[in-house]
Parts: structure tokens; sequence; C-alpha cells
């Protein structure tokens, strides 16, 4: 309806700005923001992937490669692109989180789901920090909306192939991204 359809734009803006809003009180570094950012800074300078050790293979690629990709040739912009990453992912995953929940129980927990999701002040707080999170839950909700059936969705070889790649591309930032596929495609 054009109510809850209003209500749920609302919730989606006001998610947003709190997100947003995180971005310009960002909580510290710890020392797996550090690693991200330095993966991402010998990627964005062509050393490869890697961290001071050598090559990386403690951490999932999708974080660090958007990272850079957002600062490009500006180093000094890495810590601002790596929270921007995080930030929009989790903006973003809002979206099929919520259509995930009206698929499975309609709009009324549609709108649940958003007020918890989008007004929640710890996932707000931590759309700030510079981890995959963002980025995994929003692949990984794609991919559980991409398998559930509703009106006009493509054929269910097309929609598991599409599924399977968003899977994958979750476990590109985060291992639980094969998990969640390999459970929900069961």
């Amino acid at each position: 309806s054009s109510r809850v359809r209003a209500a749920a734009l609302l919730l989606l803006f006001a998610g947003a700005l709190l997100r947003i809003a995180g971005l310009f009180h960002p909580p510290p570094l710890d020392i797996d923001e550090a690693r991200y950012l330095v993966t991402a800074h010998h990627v964005a300078t062509g050393t490869g992937y890697s961290d001071w050790r050598g090559p990386e293979t403690h951490i999932h690629p999708a974080h660090p490669l958007l990272t850079a990709a957002l600062a490009g040739k500006r180093i000094d912009a890495l810590e601002t692109s790596g929270r921007i990453a995080t930030c929009f992912g989790a903006i973003l995953c809002l979206i099929p989180l919520a259509l995930l929940a009206c698929r499975l129980d309609g709009e009324v927990t549609a709108l649940l789901a958003l007020v918890f999701l989008a007004l929640h002040p710890l996932l707000a707080r931590n759309a700030s920090a510079i981890a995959p999170e963002g980025v995994y839950v929003l692949f990984a909700s794609l991919g559980l909306v991409t398998l559930l059936p509703a009106e006009g969705t493509l054929p269910r070889p097309r929609r598991w192939m599409l599924a399977g790649f968003l899977f994958g591309a979750a476990y590109l930032a985060r291992p639980e991204g094969l998990l969640v596929g390999l459970l929900s495609g069961s």
C-alpha cells in the first residue's frame, strides 16, 4: 500500500542519514581496520594484494579492493574511502533486508524489520567502521532475496545462477558468504 511504502521510504531515508552522520564522528581504528587499510594501500600503489609481511592470506579481498578503487591515486583518502565503502554497503543492504522480511511475512514485518535495522544506534555507528560487513550483508541479502520467488522474477535456473554469483561476491567480503549460500541452496 502507499502508506507502507511511504513509511518504508522514510525509514530508509532516516537510516541512511544516521549512517552518513556516523561518518562525521567515526570510531578510532582498530587492528583489523588497519590491516584492511594496509592491504588497500598496497593494492592502490601497485604492490599487490599483500600486507606488511607478504601476500595477504587472512582477509578477503572485496573491501580492500573496493577501498583502493574508491581512493584511486589519492592514498591519503584510503581511510575515508574504506569508511564510505562500509557505509554505503550498510545503507544499501537495508533494501534487500526489508524485501526479504516482506517476502517472508508481509508488509508489517518488513516495516518492523526496517525500524530495527534503520534506527538501531549500534548498527548505525558500525556503518562508519572500516569493515567488510556492510558489503557482505548487502550481497548475502541480495542472494537470499533472489532465491525467494516473487511475481515477475527470473526463471528458476537464472535466479539460482544469479544467487550463486551474489553469494560468491558475499564470500569475497566474508568467508561466511559461502556457508550462507550453501545453506540457502539446500
